[in-house]
């Protein structure tokens, strides 16, 4: 099977749990094929731990298309608290303000949210993988060096409120690459006259891949990634040749035009 792997090019969606680092999640996906000696994989945009939901994987010349969706779409639904200010923007950092938000209403926080759409101008927060002469501004932070301001232009598709429960609200985000959500609770709070930071955030889309497309961490064996790179439909760069008796493995017909693969009578992989 980690034969085969070698072999398969394309993008498929892993759901990356609470917790964990991008890194970490394609690291055991990769293993599942043989590690770094049989596969190369790499990801499609950077979730941080405190996040969960859609990764774009990329397996072997799969790697080359990442870049798109680095810049492509995304949609996140993020939970903010009112109240307080965090060093980090969220859950995971020192608090650092306070203050009431006993007056603030779903009606305050809709009448603000149009502002943010469109392309802005955001400051990303120093807790970041951002880079500032070669170093990560996370890692400066961490040291108590000073970090720079890191201004750039985002783009926000469309943003609303579609829960209130005050401390609590959640917000769901269709944005462009680059976009902290983090920041966008941050200044939400801020703009509302109080305080808030990011408690949960889940990355529901990313291009064309959805949750319901996800490979689930049950899921994540040799088999599941295989089938799903050639049921992603993100096989325009090549077709997926297996042995009669490597798609008995796989569960797979002899032909399937719908997905543009087939199983071929030749030799083996390698032979």
């Amino acid at each position: 099977m980690h034969a085969v792997g070698r072999h398969l090019h394309g993008v498929f969606a892993a759901f990356k749990p609470r917790g964990r680092t991008s890194f970490s999640v394609v690291d055991e996906l990769r293993s599942k094929l043989g590690g770094r000696r049989n596969v190369k994989m790499g990801h499609g945009g950077t979730l941080d731990p405190l996040a969960d939901g859609v990764l774009v994987v990329g397996l072997n010349r799969g790697c080359k298309r990442l870049q798109s969706y680095l810049h492509g779409t995304k949609t996140y639904v993020g939970t903010g608290l009112l109240g307080q200010e965090t060093l980090t923007q969220d859950a995971e950092g020192e608090v650092v303000a306070e203050s009431s938000y006993s007056n603030i209403t779903q009606t305050d926080i809709e009448g603000i949210l149009p502002g943010f759409e469109g392309e802005i101008e955001q400051i990303a927060p120093a807790f970041s993988a951002l880079k500032h002469r070669g170093r990560r501004l996370c890692d400066l932070a961490r040291e108590g060096k000073p970090t720079p301001l890191k201004k750039r232009m985002v783009y926000i598709t469309s943003i609303r409120c579609t829960r209130f429960e005050p401390p609590e609200f959640d917000i769901e985000v269709e944005c462009g690459g680059g976009t902290y959500i983090r920041t966008i609770i941050n200044d939400i709070g801020r703009q509302l006259g109080t305080h808030a930071h990011l408690t949960s955030l889940t990355r529901t889309r990313h291009g064309p891949f959805t949750l319901d497309r996800a490979l689930m961490p049950e899921d994540w064996s040799a088999t599941n990634i295989m089938r799903e790179i050639m049921l992603s439909g993100d096989v325009r760069e090549m077709e997926h040749i297996f042995t009669p008796e490597e798609a008995q493995v796989l569960q797979f017909s002899p032909m399937d035009e719908s997905r543009r693969f087939f199983v071929s009578s030749a030799a083996p992989f390698g032979a």
